[in-house]
């Protein structure tokens, strides 16, 4: 099946472990990944066969058609800081071994609520998160040549790079899962929430495998960094746990 973080051609099993919250809630999904005698120096999350040297991120702003009304006018450039953003905070946590590429579409991607609805949001969850339906629809409306929303530019992908999808959010959502990260345009948009960026980087985390530092169901967390209470701190603020980067091969 394919995927977007991991916010791009990547392709996402839903066999991988899935974590999503909104704000304090998790999934864990069983994880199935195939093994190979390679190993690089940064890496996915406790899995050193899987390279995290180069990271392109694909993203776009998913937007319900029955709430264009809502989209900001400032759109473009409040994604496109935020991108910078973490690009810039990843690359100091990792030492510079690890680089994020990024291409944002260049106009929203307008769809039906149903698809919309297959995205898990809330506290009500099933055991197991179906995200099929937002999977074809990514392939056959924004990957696909010829389709409505593709552009080339946009779908390409620098050779080696590990492939993130990344989608804003016209709608509340906040998860992320190997290869895939969604977060709400609110986080960049409101102006009581100083910690978007933060939130946008804790949850591209978990597209590369990180996990949440944080107990879900007590609210106990176990990490002032940015994969525990960190999240909610301006990212100029915040850490990567070092146990995180050693499991990721940053010593």
């Amino acid at each position: 099946m394919i995927l977007f973080c991991g916010a791009v051609v990547f392709i996402l099993s839903l066999k991988t472990p899935f974590v999503s919250e909104h704000p304090l809630i998790k999934l864990v999904l069983p994880s199935s990944t195939g093994l190979s005698s390679t190993q690089f120096k940064s890496h996915f999350y406790e899995e050193p066969e899987i390279s995290l040297e180069k990271i392109h991120i694909q993203a776009f702003y998913l937007v319900p058609e029955t709430l264009q009304v809502n989209m900001p006018a400032s759109w473009k450039d409040d994604f496109t800081k935020a991108l910078i953003k973490i690009r810039e905070f990843h690359s100091a946590q990792f030492k510079n071994s690890s680089n994020i590429t990024f291409s944002l579409l260049e106009t929203p991607v307008l769809t039906q609520d149903e698809i919309i609805a297959s995205i898990p949001v809330g506290i009500d969850r099933p055991s197991r998160v179906d995200l099929t339906k937002i999977d074809q629809f990514i392939e056959s409306k924004i990957l696909t040549p010829g389709a409505f929303f593709y552009r080339s530019n946009f779908a390409e992908i620098p050779p080696g790079a590990f492939v993130v999808k990344l989608i804003f959010l016209e709608g509340p959502a906040a998860l992320g899962a190997e290869g895939i990260a969604i977060l709400s345009r609110s986080y960049f948009t409101d102006p009581v929430v100083n910690y978007g960026t933060s939130f946008l980087y804790h949850e591209f985390g978990h597209a590369l495998g990180m996990p949440d530092l944080y107990d879900s169901e007590s609210g106990e967390t176990f990490s002032d960094g940015i994969m525990g209470s960190g999240r909610y701190r301006y990212i100029d603020y915040v850490h990567l746990d070092q146990d995180i980067k050693v499991k990721m091969g940053i010593k």
